[in-house]
This record gives C-alpha cells, structure tokens and sequence, in this order.
C-alpha cells in the first residue's frame, strides 16, 4: 500500500549551505516547512513541482535575490511565510489577485511593492 506525506517539516535543524538544485524534481507534500535554518542562496525550490502546496514556509533563513514570478501560479497556496531573510526586488505577484492567503508574512526583506501589502496574520 503506497503512502504520500502531507506535511515535510524541517524546521530549527540548523541546515546550512543552498537548496540542493535536485529537489526541483521532488514530488513535495501540501505544506513544506525550511524554516529556521541557516539556508543560503538564490535558488528556491522549483515552483512547477510544487502545484499541491499548500503551505510554504521559508522564513527565518539567509535566502537572497528575488522571488519567482512563478510562484503566482500556487493556485492551492494558502500560507507564505517568506520573512526574516534578505530577498531583494519587486515582489512579483499580485497578492490580492493571483492568490488565495490566509496568512502572508514578508517583513525584514527588503522587497519594493507597488501599492500597500497587507500582511495576514504575521506575527512577531
């Protein structure tokens, strides 16, 4: 009897170094959790193999450069927590439109947005 995992939590294990190039052929579970680590680099994980996510949280890592256009394309994406790390640039969605949250952290980046950008239910 074959299983599928729902949830992938790898949070607080002090992980360092990029997101290995090879996970973009992952099959990824609903909600994935990288946070609080010490992960580094532009290269996030492949957004075409993670159509079922739910749950993306990244935040409390040293990821830098920009976000994905991509990533707009999470239609099933409910919570993104992408705070705490050095992304740069404009933010490539918009939030209100092209997705679905209901709960959206950002802060201490250092994106530029056109117009305001709510955060839901972000907490310090």
């Amino acid at each position: 009897m074959a299983s599928t995992m729902s949830e992938l939590y790898l949070y607080d294990n002090n992980f360092n170094g990029m997101i290995p190039s090879e996970t973009g052929a992952m099959a990824y579970p609903p909600v994935l959790d990288v946070s609080d680590n010490l992960l580094t680099g532009t290269n996030l994980p492949e957004f075409e193999s993670l159509q079922q996510l739910s749950g993306l949280y990244l935040e409390f890592n040293k990821f830098t450069g920009t976000i994905p256009s991509e990533l707009g394309n999470l239609k099933k994406l409910t919570i993104l927590f992408l705070n705490d790390n050095r992304f740069t640039g404009i933010f490539p969605i918009n939030i209100e439109n092209d997705l679905n949250l209901e709960e959206l952290c950002l802060k201490i980046n250092n994106f530029t947005f056109t117009g305001n950008l709510p955060e839901i239910n972000c907490t310090d």
